[in-house]
């Protein structure tokens, strides 16, 4: 079943059971689209029939926030750096 949800005058969120994770906890897809309710509900079908999964992120919080720290360590003070 999905929810169509209008934002603005003109953008649509179109939102997507797609199961369960390993966990058992469900998953969404979510797609914004500009366009007329009508079209809102044709992605909304599309997606439905197609039966695709979501997809984690590419990247871990971890990852992000190590990248994080490599970039902006230069513009600390050295008591921050340290600790």
């Amino acid at each position: 079943m999905a929810t169509i949800c209008e934002k603005r005058p003109g953008v649509w969120e179109v939102r997507v059971f797609t199961g369960s994770d390993v966990r058992g906890y469900p998953t969404q897809m979510s797609r914004t689209m500009h366009g007329s309710k009508r079209d809102a509900q044709r992605l909304a079908a599309q997606l439905e029939s197609s039966g695709g999964k979501a997809k984690p992120a590419g990247r871990s919080v971890s990852t992000v926030l190590d990248e994080w720290v490599k970039q902006s360590i230069d513009t600390w003070p050295p008591s921050s750096a340290r600790d």
